[in-house]
């Protein structure tokens, strides 16, 4: 009895994953970070809907970018963004649409983000 209690839950798990709007969405951030108009790194992350995601590149030219985006309505994204590297941080917090691009800059350090859907 025990081990079917633990089969159901697995396949409500997994259900839940496989039923649109019960999973979390999942989207594609790109991003260019630039000082004194010269491209840094253009990395590119997969984060879940509400779960922040990172990347951190040690080096001269090291940095650390951690987004996370929830879309509060259908069509609209909220976007908290942090690049951190040793000429500067820059971060932002704003609410744009899926695929429209943003930009932010303090002083040399630029950052902008586009973000889409993840099959896209």
């Amino acid at each position: 009895m025990h081990r079917m209690y633990k089969q159901a839950l697995l396949l409500a798990a997994i259900g839940a994953f496989a039923i649109p709007g019960l999973a979390a969405e999942t989207y594609k951030v790109t991003a260019e970070i630039r000082h004194a108009d010269t491209v840094v790194d253009t990395p590119t992350l997969v984060v879940r809907d509400g779960v922040p995601g990172q990347v951190s590149i040690n080096g001269e030219s090291g940095y650390r970018l951690r987004v996370t985006v929830t879309s509060p309505e259908e069509g609209e994204l909220d976007v908290a963004a942090k690049v951190d590297t040793h000429k500067g941080s820059v971060s932002t917090s704003v609410t744009t649409g899926i695929g429209k691009p943003m930009a932010l800059s303090a002083g040399e350090l630029g950052l902008s983000i586009t973000v889409e859907p993840a099959g896209s």
